[in-house]
């Protein structure tokens, strides 16, 4: 398991800023995220921010329940669709 805080947050903000957006869709697999924090959560909306201006959309799937209750919290859901599955984010663009 890992988290999305501080610590790693910064690496996952690199790999965004460096990002070449493909024509559609960006799914974030986080069947393996068991924490984020206000940090990581920065990042994800840089990233939805940055996807949006170039009409890309983004999917979250395979969501912990933990991280759920967080992204809940700050209206996640609005910003991005969120998928049981990465099969289920990726079929709908």
């Amino acid at each position: 398991m890992s988290t999305l805080d501080v610590k790693s947050s910064r690496e996952f903000k690199d790999l965004v800023d460096s990002l070449d957006l493909p024509e559609k869709l960006i799914v974030l697999n986080l069947a393996h995220v068991e924490f984020v924090d206000s940090t990581g959560l920065g990042v994800i909306f840089l990233l939805c921010k940055k996807a949006t201006e170039s009409d890309v959309n983004v999917h979250a799937a395979a969501v912990m329940d933990q991280v759920m209750a967080v992204f809940r919290l700050v209206q996640m859901p609005k910003v991005l669709d969120i998928f049981d599955t990465v099969d289920e984010a990726l079929e709908a663009e």
